[in-house]
């Protein structure tokens, strides 16, 4: 393909220079951007039928969306990484299936044959309609996006999700913060499997309940985490970087996905031999960075402001280095007001010279289009 052999040219790199993972290195880093400014038959292996291709467009978190093509062999595969955690982790494939909230519900092979069915709920419904969904179809697995199912369990006033007997619940496409998690537990009672994915991959790693780390799906991708352009030491966040091991069609190989996260420090023990991450940062390009250069973690406010009780979810927008505005979505049936809370936190969160501002809305919703996002931050 064009974009790597000129890549490969302009590095002074030969294909049979590349022998293993150690030699990974001599390849330069590509970035959402650089990928973004070429031509789409310059990204794509010699010989592939576009027609015949399945083709995904990513959220544009950057504020620019990409198209990400694969075979229809190559997305079956990737997606059977995902059974295969899933039977890992315990799930049978007679085991009842909801989606909650989440416009992607690809099907594959096993899926057609009625192994691991999944039934998607329209993601227009309230959150009071799905808990009677729910209710009606008593699922025994369900996958959401976190704030949606966090969105659900609080509308659940007679707790009646506890007593649905769902063995586990998979959440994805959204940083989970520790609060969050314990309120979809306890709405469920059932443990929360967080996925770390990105559509350039699909899966990239799953939380493990048993060690808290993420384990890489390290026979479908391979990840390094840089930091400054070497790899960073156990323990300290960098950037991660990824190589498709099973994407042809449109190859991606140390791809710069605009996440941050770290290795752990000390590796715990667990009968899972994968490598594994101890922290997802969020992205990029939702840490604050603000006047004097100090950078605001996306994971730090989310966990601070999910505690706030009253509230179904927020939005911090930085409106300038040292301006942020907070907009906080009150539960119906809350009579106390926490917008009083959560200015208070985020005077913690944030040094006495940045600005906060914090108002109410009935009801917060992404605009047409769009993914939720909990942070926004300046160009």
């Amino acid at each position: 393909m064009p974009y790597y052999r000129r890549l490969f040219e302009e590095a002074g790199v030969h294909p049979e220079q590349i022998q293993g993972v150690d030699d990974l290195s001599r390849i330069p880093v590509s970035t959402k951007r650089q990928r973004q400014r070429t031509p789409l038959d310059e990204k794509l292996a010699r010989g592939v039928n576009l027609e015949r291709c399945i083709r995904h467009t990513t959220s544009g978190s950057t504020g620019q969306p990409d198209l990400i093509v694969r075979t229809w062999w190559e997305e079956q595969f990737l997606l059977a990484h995902r059974l295969r955690t899933a039977v890992q982790l315990g799930i049978e494939p007679h085991y009842r299936n909801v989606a909650v909230g989440m416009g992607d519900t690809r099907r594959i092979l096993p899926h057609r044959l009625g192994f691991f069915s999944t039934t998607p709920l329209d993601p227009a419904l309230h959150p009071t309609q799905c808990v009677q969904e729910l209710v009606r179809r008593r699922p025994e697995v369900i996958r959401g996006r976190p704030n949606v199912l966090e969105r659900v369990v609080a509308q659940d006033e007679g707790q009646q999700l506890r007593r649905l007997g769902v063995r586990m619940v998979f959440s994805g496409s959204e940083l989970l913060a520790a609060p969050t998690r314990r309120r979809i537990e306890e709405g469920f009672q059932a443990p929360v499997i967080d996925v770390y994915g990105a559509h350039e991959f699909n899966m990239i790693a799953w939380s493990c309940p048993q060690c808290r780390c993420y384990h890489t799906s390290d026979d479908s991708v391979f990840v390094e985490i840089l930091k400054d352009g070497h790899p960073a030491a156990p323990g300290e966040a960098g950037e991660v970087v990824a190589t498709a091991l099973h994407s042809f069609a449109m190859p991606f190989i140390r791809f710069e996905t605009g996440d941050i996260a770290r290795h752990p420090a000390h590796v715990p023990p667990c009968r899972t031999s994968f490598g594994c991450l101890d922290a997802l940062q969020g992205r990029s390009v939702e840490f604050i960075t603000l006047s004097n250069g100090r950078v605001i973690s996306p994971i730090t406010i989310r966990h601070s402001l999910s505690q706030v009780s009253g509230m179904a979810r927020f939005e911090v927008v930085q409106t300038a280095r040292d301006r942020v505005r907070v907009t906080v979505e009150v539960l119906p049936q809350e009579s106390s007001h926490p917008c009083r809370e959560v200015l208070a936190r985020c005077r913690q969160i944030f040094p006495p010279d940045v600005a906060v501002e914090v108002g109410s809305v009935p009801e917060l919703e992404p605009g047409p289009g769009e993914k939720y996002r909990f942070i926004r931050v300046l160009e």
